[in-house]
């Protein structure tokens, strides 16, 4: 999902310049794939360092979900875009 999130945010770096409106969009991909960085972050802490931080894991979750929820609702910049 993080590598996904971050294909997309780069590909729509890419094209942004041809269409109005992709600050947006743009932002809310950043905040998504921070959170995932995040996220990932501590899972690798989980494994190889037996760490366990299960608060901020749930509050990263669900910064998460209301991130998605909101990049979701945004418009495609590139589809709108006539």
């Amino acid at each position: 999902m993080r590598i996904a999130i971050k294909r997309l945010r780069y590909g729509s770096d890419f094209f942004a310049p041809c269409f109005a409106g992709s600050g947006g969009y743009l932002r809310g991909l950043a905040k998504l794939q921070d959170l995932l960085g995040e996220l990932n972050d501590l899972a690798v802490a989980r494994r190889f360092l037996a760490i366990e931080d299960a608060g901020r894991e749930r509050a990263l979750l669900s910064r998460l979900v209301r991130g998605w929820i909101a990049i979701e609702k945004r418009p495609c910049f590139w589809r709108t875009a006539r």
